[in-house]
């Protein structure tokens, strides 16, 4: 069952689903930049949309990544060494999930709630107003056997995750 945590003074003004209680926690300790995101993501959700977020996902350990990823790497399409994931085609640069990184950097949302056109809308939106940089995009909605609505910020400017 979700929890509804509200952020403003007026509780119909902006409020964020939880879809497990220690979620909250892990909010509190993700990047700064991240949480803003979230609170635009919630505000236009609310007002323009009459919908809430729900939260599913935000931080990740290496465990849990093999285990997600456990189809793909098995097909070959990246590696892990030593901890590091290694795309297939490039060993040379390791990635981590913005999941993994000390200050989190991404947070999963549930998309089922919108659709498609909504859900393009709030991409629009956050993709103009808060770019990811380098082509990438900061809202991603993914169509997996898991769909979900995932958003990211980029790592801090001349250092590791």
């Amino acid at each position: 069952m979700s929890k509804i945590k509200r952020f403003c003074r007026r509780s119909k003004d902006l409020e964020i689903g939880f879809k497990i209680k220690r979620l909250e926690k892990e909010f509190e300790r993700a990047d700064p930049r991240l949480r803003a995101i979230l609170f635009e993501l919630a505000f236009l959700a609310k007002s323009r949309l009459k919908k809430k977020l729900l939260i599913t996902h935000i931080e990740r350990t290496q465990k849990e990544q093999n285990l997600l990823h456990r189809e793909r790497i098995a097909q070959g399409f990246f590696v892990w060494v030593n901890g590091e994931k290694f795309y297939s085609e490039d060993r040379k640069k390791p990635t981590l999930s913005p999941h993994q990184s000390k200050s989190c950097r991404a947070v999963d949302l549930r998309n089922r709630d919108f659709i498609d056109e909504e859900i393009f809308k709030m991409k629009k939106h956050l993709d103009f107003w808060f770019p990811y940089g380098g082509g990438r995009p900061t809202f991603l909605c993914h169509k997996n056997s898991d769909e979900h609505i995932h958003l990211q910020v980029p790592g801090e400017i001349g250092g590791r995750l």
